[in-house]
């Protein structure tokens, strides 16, 4: 049973009440728009016998011979409405035994309709009992406009044939009968019953009438008459016939699509319709508990690897918890131990000496960041942005030497780190960036932050440097509000992530440039430089923060983990999962090589990553976050959780053994 078999909800009673339905459908199979088509063909073969003079006016030419051939359909209609006009005003109304013809006509319609195959028998129920337009009965159908009005016409010819075949090929009977059930007026049944008697005298009759249409309205062409023709040849072939010259052949609309039908049912060929209908029913039965068991049998595979997953994520939840606690840990040790590093300096300075004014200012002031600025002691940034040096650099050169790291020098980079998370913590509203470093990579910060370290080690700046430092920060300044202000709340994450990483990668370049190489190596050594959480001059704070590394040592790997990701991210309901694994793979398919087959040295092994790896990732990430919406047209939810995804996945290649 399907969605659009009409049986199960409409029943023959219920079309047996229903009278306007099938006068539509009786209208349809005695008089069809095939009648146009047919003055058109006669049209050519007017043109091939006696074509235009020339190219130029073989519109006026076509538009003659058409506009002749329906005022000559138009005349014969009319002579055989004065003819029987008379008769027609004699019948004072249908006598009992017409009503009862009529009900066995309906009868019979209705019941060659529920005897078609599908589609056809529910395209005209749904066009002719619900009474639906093309359009809708698309709609319902799941089935092209163009598509169903082809099984409307081929559903009408079926009717035809079948009702033809039940009087022996003798199409004149079933048709008169047809034309009071289809809501003629008397005229117009006269005019089809005589039509009807004439084209019934030859099995031929529709072909021969045909070559007389076409020399008639050839010969009528070349005359040039044109005034008076009726708008349209479909309309005049809706009122009347052609009557050709002195054989008063008359070829009308209805009788030449009718031709060869019948009405008459015999109970032998009702009851074989009717077994062929049961059978069909029963294979459509079968088929349909075949595709549920095996729907069954998926929903269950699915289940089972839904539930692996679900343990694998619940395994990888328990690490998270554990890293983070350790994580809280590592920095309220960080916290105490900064306490206790400023309560010494406190034992250390002179009671009532003053602090260093110039070294608790910014060197530059920002408009619109100058209340912010002020807040933070840049002595307190200056010391621990350069005492972290040694210790990085140290960390550095164990794992590039594959010797184990120091602990002593971890410690130290732990001990500076926390003083600068804390510094930068309070500035999160108040500077713009991404993640917990994105103030702290701010140009507005990062100016005076290198100021401050360089004038800390004795390597301050010189007047040209400061001029061109302070023209540096105000320039890309200008620029990240720009950015910023460029967005609104349906500007994905992952867009805004992208170019804030393209404007901070410029921007490190110029601030290196306004220095000297030894100033730069003294503040970030060369072995860790523009790597990933490493380099405090770089763009790299940026994306540790938001990079997640993909370990895989097949693509397969790589795009069912990126999928899973991307499934509990986006809630993708089981109908999308599998379009989403499509996309994926794709994607994966297409990842830069260089990407995707490179070696990791000892540092990104580590995850010190470099700065230009991961901003590759994150454009990679940005273009499938795009294509998923695209492909699975994510709406409301899903789509806002596409826009606000801001974690950018770097495949990670590992071998097997890994």
């Amino acid at each position: 049973m399907t969605a659009h078999d009409p049986r199960p909800t409409t029943r023959i009673e219920s079309l047996l009440t229903q009278h306007a339905w099938v006068r539509g459908l009786a209208r349809k199979l005695v008089r069809s728009d095939a009648d146009a088509d047919d003055l058109a063909q006669e049209a050519w073969l007017a043109a091939v016998k006696s074509p235009p003079r020339s190219e130029s006016a073989a519109r006026g030419w076509f538009a003659a011979v058409l506009r002749n051939g329906s005022r000559q359909a138009h005349r014969g209609a009319t002579r055989r409405d004065r003819c029987e006009q008379g008769a027609a005003h004699d019948e004072a109304g249908p006598s009992a035994v017409d009503v009862v013809a009529r009900a066995e006509e309906h009868r019979r319609v209705v019941d060659a309709v529920l005897a078609l195959d599908e589609p056809y028998r529910t395209v005209i129920l749904l066009r002719f009992f619900d009474d639906l337009p093309p359009r809708d009965v698309a709609e319902r159908t799941g089935a092209p406009v163009e598509t169903v009005r082809s099984q409307v016409q081929r559903a009408l010819v079926k009717l035809r044939d079948r009702l033809d075949a039940a009087h022996g090929g003798d199409g004149t009977t079933w048709v008169t009968a047809l034309l009071p059930l289809a809501g003629l007026r008397a005229a117009e049944i006269a005019a089809a019953v005589a039509g009807t008697t004439e084209g019934a005298g030859s099995a031929t009759a529709g072909s021969h009438a045909g070559s007389h249409v076409g020399a008639q309205v050839g010969s009528q062409a070349g005359s040039g008459a044109a005034a008076g023709a009726i708008s349209s040849p479909a309309a005049a072939l809706s009122i009347g016939a052609f009557t050709m010259g002195a054989k008063a052949v008359v070829l009308t609309g209805f009788v030449a699509l009718a031709a060869g039908a019948g009405i008459v049912w015999m109970a032998g060929a009702a009851t074989r319709d009717e077994v062929v209908r049961l059978r069909d029913e029963s294979a459509a039965a079968r088929a349909s508990v075949g595709a549920a068991q095996s729907e069954t049998k998926a929903a269950k595979d699915a289940a089972a690897k839904a539930q692996s997953h679900v343990t694998e994520l619940e395994a990888q939840i328990a690490e998270s918890k554990k890293a983070l606690a350790a994580a809280k840990d590592q920095a309220s040790k960080a916290v105490a131990e900064t306490e206790s590093l400023a309560a010494e300096v406190a034992k250390l300075r002179p009671a009532g000496a003053p602090k260093a004014a110039a070294m608790l200012k910014p060197t530059f002031a920002f408009e619109g960041f100058g209340d912010a600025l002020e807040q933070v002691d840049w002595k307190s940034v200056a010391i621990h942005t350069t005492a972290m040096v040694d210790p990085i650099r140290e960390i550095a050169e164990a794992l590039v030497a594959g010797t184990p790291v120091p602990l002593k020098a971890a410690g130290e980079a732990q001990k500076h780190n926390g003083p600068l998370i804390q510094a930068i913590g309070a500035l999160k509203e108040q500077i713009p960036g991404t993640g917990p470093n994105g103030a702290y990579t701010h140009p507005a910060f990062q100016v005076n932050a290198l100021a401050a370290a360089l004038e800390q080690i004795g390597k301050p700046l010189t007047a040209a440097q400061r001029t061109a430092l302070e023209d540096v920060g105000r320039r890309f300044t200008e620029e990240e509000r720009k950015r910023n202000a460029s967005y609104d709340e349906n500007t994905f994450q992952m867009q805004k992530l992208v170019e804030e990483g393209a404007l901070k990668d410029r921007f490190f370049n110029a601030l290196r440039s306004a220095i000297s190489t030894e100033q730069l190596d003294a503040v970030s050594p060369p072995a860790v430089r523009d790597r990933l959480g490493a380099d405090l001059w770089s763009e790299g704070l940026l994306w540790v923060t938001v990079t997640r590394p993909v370990r895989f040592a097949k693509k397969e790997e790589l795009a069912d983990s990126v999928g899973r990701t991307m499934n509990l991210v986006l809630k993708l309901d089981d109908g999308q999962k599998a379009k989403a694994a499509a996309t994926v793979s794709d994607w994966v398919s297409h990842l830069p090589k260089d990407l995707m087959e490179r070696t990791l040295d000892p540092l990104e092994a580590a995850g010190m990553g470099k700065s230009e790896t991961a901003a590759q990732a994150a454009g990679e990430t940005r273009k499938l976050v795009e294509r998923l919406v695209a492909d699975l047209a994510l709406a409301g939810d899903q789509l806002g959780a596409a826009r606000r995804l801001g974690v950018v996945l770097l495949p990670s290649p590992s071998s097997d053994g890994e």
